[in-house]
């Protein structure tokens, strides 16, 4: 018994390290990607979009989003994100949902400033006709920005489907169904 006691406490300990190791110098998603991970009748988002997509957060109008002004304007922010980011279903839109937004800083920055925002959420996928649509409009100022690359997979039917957005392409088809070939 105090074997297995000393196994799971270095384990616990080990898997803490390598976490607080991960998250010191890694981004959760890379940049103008994301995934929407369906399961049931849910849909876990989590996407990287640029900060400079946000309207009337820069306060100061220094180019720059410190975490200061992302505070005062976290409502802001989820509002325009979840106005942009939708589930079409016929002519009905489905908001993102339990949204948790979290900044993040250039690699190998000292500034203090957010270029990209991690956002994480849901979609409630109850009661959905066959024809359900992707749109996204949250593209940044730089020309690097203006392009979202979002992968849907559905493990249970074995479904993945990569979609590509940009300005001038803004909804995409969504495979919710297996196909019958």
């Amino acid at each position: 018994m105090q074997v297995f006691k000393f196994i799971s406490s270095t384990t616990t300990l080990l898997m803490a390290g390598i976490l607080l190791s991960l998250n010191a110098s890694a981004h959760l998603m890379v940049s103008q990607q994301g995934t929407i991970n369906v399961v049931g009748a849910e849909a876990f988002v989590v996407i990287s979009i640029p900060i400079s997509t946000f309207k009337g957060i820069d306060t100061n109008q220094d180019g720059h989003i410190s975490m200061i002004e992302f505070n005062q304007h976290r409502n802001t922010v989820t509002q325009q994100l979840v106005q942009n980011f939708v589930l079409l279903d016929k002519d009905q839109s489905i908001e993102l949902v339990d949204v948790l937004l979290s900044p993040v800083q250039p690699h190998h920055s000292t500034d203090q400033h957010f270029t990209q925002l991690t956002v994480m959420g849901k979609f409630k996928l109850d009661d959905l006709s066959e024809s359900i649509k992707l749109k996204i409009n949250l593209y940044g100022t730089a020309e690097d920005e203006q392009r979202l690359k979002v992968t849907l997979i559905r493990a249970e039917d074995h479904i993945e489907q990569t979609m590509q957005f940009n300005p001038t392409s803004t909804i995409s088809d969504v495979l919710l169904t297996q196909s019958t070939q």
